[in-house]
C-alpha cells in the first residue's frame, strides 16, 4: 500500500505510520529491557559496593570558608597525599595507596570539621 516515494506504512485501522521499524503488534517487535543488555556500562563500583583498591576519596559539606590548608592538615595524617582538589563545598583527595583512604573515611566521617560543619567522607565514584 505504501509507494516508493514514502515510507509510510498503514496499520490495518487504516492509520498512516512513518516509522520504518517494525510495528509492535507484528511480531518482529523486539523488546529491549534491562536485561537484554550485556554488561555494564558503569566503570565506577555501585552505591555501598567497596573497589578493594581505591585511593581517592569524596569529602563533602565543606564550609566555603575551609581551605586546602585545612584539609592538608586533617587529611596528611592517615598517609601521603598525591593531590587534593577543593571545589566549593566537596573535595577530592587522592592517596599514594589504599589503607590510607580507608583509614581517613573511617575517622573523617560524621566528624565535625574546623568550621563547625559535619564531614561526609567517602570512596570516590571516579
Amino acid at each position: 500500500m505504501s509507494s516508493p516515494r514514502n515510507n509510510h506504512r498503514y496499520s490495518a485501522q487504516g492509520r498512516r505510520s512513518r516509522s520504518n521499524s517494525p510495528q509492535r503488534g507484528s511480531g518482529n517487535y523486539r523488546s529491549r529491557s534491562r536485561d537484554n543488555r550485556k554488561g555494564s556500562y558503569s566503570r565506577s563500583p555501585r552505591r555501598g559496593e567497596v573497589k578493594d583498591s581505591f585511593t581517592q576519596i569524596y569529602v563533602a559539606r565543606l564550609d566555603r570558608a575551609t581551605g586546602e590548608e585545612d584539609l592538608q592538615r586533617a587529611f596528611a595524617k592517615f598517609g601521603k597525599i598525591k593531590e587534593l582538589a577543593l571545589k566549593h563545598t566537596f573535595a577530592f583527595i587522592d592517596y599514594e595507596d589504599h589503607d590510607s583512604a580507608i583509614r581517613a573515611i573511617r575517622d573523617m566521617n560524621r566528624t565535625r570539621f574546623v568550621n563547625g560543619e559535619t564531614l561526609l567522607v567517602e570512596q570516590s565514584g571516579t
